[in-house]
């Protein structure tokens, strides 16, 4: 009996093996025509990748030109919707977008500053300083070269003083004629046109003619004239104070030469 048993279990596991045998015979079978004779590595053909372009959004980048050209539009676009339905929703866009307009203009200044600061060469105010007391040292020296310049022009340019006692502004205008002609040592001849004579001039020669001659028209008039050529530069036309006078020989003769 034992025997027996022994004999069924021996068989009972060569059918066991059998079976097993022929489900993997199926399944390895089964996988190489499904995987199209994989076996035959070296026949098949590899698969072909096709190279193809990733297509990448393209960025629409605007200029800074742009960018700000839009902004403003933008802002204006806000303003005159604010203007035309001023609701508190509009008016508040608005002043959204001119903050904005305002953060990136203070940004711009605080930069530049710091830039200015950091590189003087492009300082400005190292040439032209803007302080009190600069400014104070800067009119001292424009004063000093336009007196000398004033100076230098009475070696060339000579004074004609139109005047007419009568007149109260030609009374006037003579102290300051006299004191302006001391100061810069010009020469000047005065004419007196209606004969009544002034204390400063007590030499002025009559009108013969010269006043029409020049068309003066306006009394008192001074005119600076250069003898060499004749040419003639008016400087004043009625009543003017000496640092009128000044400024008006320095601006006229810079133009002129």
């Amino acid at each position: 009996m034992a025997k027996l048993e022994r004999m069924k279990k021996l068989i009972l596991k060569s059918l066991l093996t059998i079976i097993l045998v022929c489900n993997l015979t199926q399944l390895v079978e089964a996988n190489f025509y499904k995987e199209k004779a994989r076996g035959w590595h070296w026949y098949e053909k590899k698969k072909e990748v096709k190279n193809e372009k990733i297509k990448i959004k393209e960025v629409d980048v605007k200029s800074p030109s742009e960018q700000i050209e839009n902004i403003r539009k933008e802002a204006e676009l806000k303003l005159h919707k604010a203007i035309v339905s001023p609701t508190f929703e509009n008016i508040r866009k608005f002043r959204d977008a001119t903050d904005k307009t305002m953060e990136m203009s203070e940004k711009f200044a605080y930069n530049f500053k710091r830039f200015i600061f950091t590189n003087p060469k492009y300082d400005p105010y190292i040439e032209n300083p803007a302080s009190a007391g600069a400014l104070r040292i800067d009119r001292v020296q424009m004063n000093l070269e336009k007196k000398d310049k004033i100076r230098a022009l009475s070696k060339t340019h000579g004074l004609l003083y139109f005047f007419k006692g009568g007149c109260a502004y030609c009374r006037e205008f003579s102290g300051v004629v006299k004191n302006f002609a001391a100061k810069y040592n010009w020469e000047v001849m005065a004419i007196n046109l209606d004969g009544v004579g002034v204390p400063e001039f007590p030499d002025a020669k009559p009108d013969n003619g010269i006043a029409d001659n020049l068309k003066i028209e306006a009394v008192p008039s001074l005119v600076a004239v250069n003898p060499k050529d004749n040419s003639l530069v008016p400087l004043a036309n009625g009543y003017l104070s000496e640092s009128d006078i000044e400024d008006k020989v320095q601006d006229i003769f810079m133009e002129v030469g």
